[in-house]
């Protein structure tokens, strides 16, 4: 045993005989756990208080592109979608949706801010939509058949 947990001994009444001295280590023992849970409760705390006070993450407005009385929109409501929606011109009827990507989160990094993924840059080039998100990842949407692959930069002419 050691001089501390003697001496705590010591302080609370107890003296280190045979027959207590399992009484003076279980002491020691439950010190050492109080600790342990005041400690955890801090980390708790704080935990809660980040999640609880993080600030908003700011979604850049992407201007949408008109072809054929359809207007094509990033929406970026979230961060954890990137997505196309086709929309009527006329009536202003969502035609169509096209998921893109989708952000997941996974530990040990619980802040949002770190996941949030949202689209930056939306060009038309062929006939074919070309969309950049903020990790600079380039996807490209055929508006024929609604198919999406991740690609290059479309080529400047």
């Amino acid at each position: 045993m050691g001089h501390d947990s003697m001496k705590n001994a010591a302080n609370k009444g107890f003296h280190p005989t045979a027959h207590n001295i399992h009484r003076v280590r279980n002491m020691t023992l439950a010190d050492d756990m109080n600790t342990t849970y005041k400690r955890l409760s801090v980390l708790m705390a704080c935990l809660l208080i980040s999640f609880t006070s993080q600030a908003k993450h700011i979604c850049p407005v992407i201007t949408p592109i008109e072809i054929n009385n359809v207007r094509y929109l990033t929406p970026n409501d979230q961060g954890f979608r990137g997505y196309i929606q086709a929309q009527d011109m006329a009536s202003g009827k969502i035609l169509w949706e096209r998921t893109l990507y989708r952000v997941i989160w996974r530990l040990p990094f619980p802040e949002p801010d770190f996941y949030y993924c949202v689209i930056t840059e939306m060009k038309l080039h062929n006939g074919r939509l070309y969309i950049q998100n903020d990790r600079r990842k380039w996807y490209e949407l055929d508006l024929t058949t609604r198919k999406v692959r991740r690609s290059a930069p479309p080529k400047e002419q």
